[in-house]
């Protein structure tokens, strides 16, 4: 699975509280647990950043562990891509 982190484009957007986003997207694989938690220590995302997950699928207990993460930072919101 490959993250990939989105602070608000453009200085009105910050203003204004801006967009803050984190795109999952491919596979759930071995090791993308901690690579999620890397992602969240180095960028530092605000409480309120929503995590768009674009998945066929995987490894289950990898899944749990990032819904684990997620769930951690309770004003995360998810949003599932084709949904």
């Amino acid at each position: 699975m490959r993250f990939e982190y989105s602070e608000p484009q453009t200085e009105l957007e910050r203003v204004f509280g801006g967009f803050y986003h984190i795109n999952a997207l491919g596979s759930i694989e071995l090791g993308d647990a901690e690579r999620f938690q890397a992602l969240l220590e180095n960028a530092a995302p605000p409480p309120i950043t929503t995590v768009y997950i674009n998945s066929p699928g995987g490894i289950v207990d990898v899944a749990i562990e990032l819904a684990a993460l997620i769930h951690e930072r309770s004003d995360f919101g998810i949003g599932l891509a084709g949904a």
